[in-house]
């Protein structure tokens, strides 16, 4: 089967890749470290956090986000550990630019204004509320 490379970029990002050249989706997973300690209150706002980065950022508002989003074409979800965070996208061929745009446009541009946090926590709640049940 396809081998995993391992790329080491100048800025300490590491990526890996496994082509699969038959495959007709893509999978894009980035995991940050977040060096949290796992108490109450590391728990509560990471998820929030986490969600607020994908809504507006230096280069789109939040209408642009949603909409890149969109048209990538894949599910974007994220999911906060208290040693990591994880955002996986699985997308179509022809959406992965516009989902690894999306992606690191979160990651090196979130703009985590009053509205964002507010947003993200009731989105956060909610679904708290929908796993109790």
């Amino acid at each position: 089967g396809p081998s995993t490379t391992r790329h080491l970029l100048p800025s300490g990002l590491t990526v890996l890749l496994r082509p699969e050249p038959q495959a007709r989706t893509i999978a894009i997973c980035a995991f940050v470290r977040t060096d949290l300690d796992a108490d109450a209150t590391a728990a509560s706002v990471g998820p929030v956090v986490l969600r607020a980065l994908f809504r507006a950022n230096a280069n789109q508002s939040d209408a642009s986000v949603a909409t890149s989003i969109l048209k990538s074409g894949g599910v974007l979800e994220t999911k906060w550990e208290a040693d990591h965070s994880l955002i996986s996208c699985a997308t179509a061929r022809t959406g992965l630019d516009e989902a690894l745009y999306v992606i690191s446009q979160a990651l090196v541009g979130a703009e985590l204004d009053e509205k964002a946090l507010r947003t993200a926590k009731a989105e956060a709640m909610r679904d708290a509320e929908d796993e109790e049940a």
